[in-house]
């Protein structure tokens, strides 16, 4: 995931909103449902599109990435949220928060980890998210013109890991990408 770090922290340093400045309508619609002073989690949060959302509307923001430069963006942007914003410059793999979150989302991070990644990050989410809290997770569904993503979803993968007994799929959609929001009981 290192080569990635490299693209990204350049396209960061040119101070770009990469993928906008508006967040993702799943995580819009998420929020409807929880505490406002719940805990975040948002790994590969970049500069922070859905971070800077969820610090407005009262949330605590604990933001994971890679990318230094990316969270410097952030932080930046926070202003005076910064109280309640937490950033961890880190591989999402390497994590080692022991705390239980309200909400977990990774929009766009999944297709940068091998399989066998994505399975023990998602155990890992599952097992530190409260119950009643949500995951948000959208993905590719086909390869990006560079042939260079590790993963790319197939239909029903995504899925797959929120068919258990102990979630419920709220919405799940498949296209160009597939993009889960799913509540633990």
């Amino acid at each position: 995931m290192n080569k990635f770090n490299d693209i990204f922290d350049s396209r960061y340093k040119q101070g770009k909103a990469l993928f906008g400045n508006e967040p993702m309508p799943l995580v819009v619609e998420a929020i409807k449902t929880l505490k406002k002073d719940g805990k975040v989690l948002d790994l590969g949060v970049g500069d922070g599109r859905n971070a800077i959302y969820l610090l407005k509307n009262g949330f605590n923001v604990t933001g994971v990435d890679m990318s230094k430069e990316g969270l410097e963006n952030l932080k930046e942007k926070a202003g005076n949220y910064q109280d309640k914003l937490t950033l961890i410059n880190s591989n999402v793999l390497d994590l080692e928060l022991t705390d239980k979150f309200d909400m977990i989302i990774g929009i766009g991070l999944l297709h940068f980890l091998e399989y066998s990644d994505i399975q023990k990050l998602m155990d890992w989410v599952q097992n530190h998210t409260e119950s009643g809290g949500i995951n948000i997770f959208v993905a590719k569904m086909m390869q990006n013109m560079r042939n260079n993503l590790p993963y790319i979803f197939e239909a029903g993968v995504l899925e797959s890991f929120y068919t258990v007994p102990e979630w419920e799929i709220i919405q799940y959609e498949e296209e160009h990408r597939a993009s889960i929001m799913a509540r633990k009981k």
